[in-house]
């Protein structure tokens, strides 16, 4: 019997769950400026489920493949949600919403871009925190069954179609999506007060804290500079720490 050898440095990861679908109407200026307006619940989500359009053809020169040229489209995502308020099938339907009396009214269409953000779960607990930042909503019939003597509801699908953002990020230039695990190397706890860029997304900070024996010298260094004690920390810094004379503890860990 072979024993099975499993790849070192891999994590299994298997998506479960889905929630917080939100959205965010898109303002585009005379410049041609992108900004967003408030960030507002589509309705409960069931199910996200999202294809990209890539393509690609290969051209032979002297009786070989010799380059290969690629194509991107447009990404889709298929979302199944509960039936959405009037209100806010109006706004992503680009159709007519009368405050007054509550009705939604099928006007000719005049739809906008949106940003559209959603979590989506991980087994391993880490969620996924996404904001797809460009697209256009489509889809949206209705199904109305007889009542039987079993219970049988139905619910709406929309189509999001996608493209890259017109505004040229410093991190990643134009872009589609931002897609960040809460495995706590980024602050998420605004990212869908807003629509969060990929320059505006942050790593999460700390503060350090050294706790020293009795007759113990401590020096840490961040870049060539010595820090002290409550001095800000981020993901990714790397400290060099001496110790002299004992046992000290930095930010829970203890070191000799």
């Amino acid at each position: 019997r072979r024993a099975k050898i499993m790849p070192s440095g891999i994590n299994f990861e298997e998506y479960a769950g889905v929630r917080n679908l939100v959205i965010a109407p898109m303002v585009i200026g005379a410049d041609g400026t992108e900004t967003y307006g408030a960030v507002q619940r589509l309705s409960g989500v069931q199910a996200v489920s999202g294809e990209v359009n890539e393509s690609s053809e290969t051209h032979y020169y002297d009786d070989m493949a010799a380059i290969v040229v690629d194509s991107e489209g447009e990404d889709t995502y298929t979302l199944t949600v509960s039936v959405p308020s009037k209100k806010t099938r109006a706004l992503i339907e680009g159709l007519t919403y009368d405050e007054a009396t509550g009705a939604l009214i099928g006007s000719k269409k005049n739809k906008g871009y949106f940003a559209l953000g959603f979590i989506g779960g991980k087994l391993n607990g880490n969620d996924e925190y996404n904001w797809v930042y460009k697209g256009k909503f489509s889809g949206g019939a209705k199904t109305h069954n007889t009542k039987t003597d079993g219970v049988e509801a139905t619910n709406m699908e929309y189509t999001f179609t996608s493209i890259h953002s017109g505004t040229k990020f410093t991190k990643g230039g134009n872009a589609k999506y931002l897609s960040v695990d809460d495995d706590g190397r980024c602050d998420l706890s605004t990212f869908f007060d807003q629509v969060t860029s990929p320059d505006t997304l942050t790593p999460s900070t700390y503060a350090l804290s050294i706790t020293e024996a009795e007759g113990t010298t401590v020096t840490v260094v961040r870049n060539g500079i010595t820090l002290e004690d409550d001095a800000p920390l981020a993901n990714g810094d790397v400290l060099t720490i001496s110790v002299v004379g004992g046992t000290i503890t930095v930010n829970s860990t203890s070191f000799t």
